[in-house]
């Protein structure tokens, strides 16, 4: 029985165990984590909070009135629009 040894995975080990020893040593992951940005005018963080009132209260008024679309729907709207941002 022979055995053959995968250096790639033998660098993956590697690193996971600098990274978890980091974890222990640091408390926190070494490296950032983000999500990707949405567009600044989706962005609630650089609204005012009237500003956030009123898109809410939009949305409440659409509801109520029955401006509503499908899900799968909207979404595919929204990245045909929002594609370049």
């Amino acid at each position: 029985m022979q055995f053959q040894i995968n250096l790639h995975i033998v660098q993956q080990l590697q690193a996971q165990n600098i990274i978890v020893l980091q974890i222990a040593l640091k408390g926190a992951i070494p490296f950032e984590l983000a999500l990707p940005k949405g567009p600044d005018h989706l962005n609630t963080d650089l609204m005012t909070a009237n500003e956030v009132r009123a898109l809410l209260d939009k949305g409440m008024d659409d509801i109520e009135n029955g401006r509503t679309m499908p899900a799968k729907e909207f979404f595919e709207s929204f990245r045909r629009l929002h594609d370049d941002d």
